[in-house]
């Protein structure tokens, strides 16, 4: 697979591997019983019925295939714009499904499998390889990068009209060396949103707060400078934790939790973040 929809998307440029693939393997199966069916001197409708019932695992990987055009159907253009991007995700995991059901006919049929013992193990020993690797980039690493970053939204800002940015914070962000411009399935763990993901561009990978300091509160009379003695570590703990502005006003503090949000959002804007 390349990304998401590399192998199985119709469009102009590497998309089109999906395309050449898919018709590859429909080739690969006409001329395949047509060469029966010549070998044979039979005719090519009831060799296809001879090979699809007699020769082992053969109907499951026609049932594969079917899969796979299916797939690259509804990738095609056309076909993209009027589906939801949830629903076309979807679909296209059923390319796994063909993948494993048309590899048991590779053995059972294939003589350079059938009798070349060791072209069978290392047959065998690519698939799994490749089985690891998608178990550990599809699950096992995204398990684990969730529970060390623990990301979280921060806050959900409409910039505009139609326009909202999401500004997401967690742990050790630094690891991940998010870069602007780069593409991201975010998954919601939310009771109707954890099982699809959305594809979101990061607009900016903002540098972490890791401090906050007001150089400046008001302690020119008693009762300010008790509200302020109260105020600052609480605002700079929401600060720290919502990497942003866009913290709760203190009770009892309205004045100096607006100006302190006014404050550090100049700030980090100053910042570039």
């Amino acid at each position: 697979m390349t990304g998401s929809s590399g192998w199985t998307a119709w469009p102009s440029g590497t998309g089109r591997n999906g395309e050449y693939a898919i018709w590859l393997l429909v080739a690969h199966t006409v001329l395949t019983i047509w060469g029966y069916a010549v070998a044979d001197h039979t005719a090519v409708v009831h060799e296809t019925g001879t090979v699809l019932l007699s020769y082992p695992d053969v109907l499951t990987a026609t049932f594969a295939l079917g899969l796979l055009i299916m797939v690259g159907i509804v990738s095609a253009r056309a076909a993209r714009r009027r589906l939801r991007f949830e629903t076309w995700y979807f679909i296209h995991l059923y390319t796994y499904l063909a993948i494993a059901l048309s590899f048991a006919h590779q053995l059972a049929t294939g003589n350079d499998f059938i009798t070349h013992p060791l072209n069978r193990f290392l047959w065998v020993s690519l698939y799994l390889l490749c089985l690891g690797l998608l178990v550990a980039y599809r699950a096992v690493i995204p398990v684990r990068n969730a529970l060390r970053h623990r990301l979280r939204v921060a806050s959900v800002v409409e910039e505009a009209p139609g326009v909202v940015s999401i500004y997401v914070t967690g742990r050790h962000l630094e690891e991940l060396r998010a870069e602007a411009g780069q593409f991201f399935l975010w998954r919601f763990l939310t009771p109707k949103g954890w099982w699809q993901a959305h594809p979101f561009s990061l607009s900016a990978a903002g540098r972490r707060v890791t401090d906050v300091q007001a150089p400046q509160l008001p302690y020119d009379r008693p009762r300010s400078a008790s509200i302020s003695q109260y105020v600052a570590p609480v605002l700079r703990s929401e600060a720290l934790a919502a990497q942003s502005a866009q913290i709760d006003t203190v009770p009892g503090a309205t004045y100096t939790s607006d100006a302190y949000a006014q404050s550090l959002q100049a700030a980090l804007a100053q910042a570039g973040m």
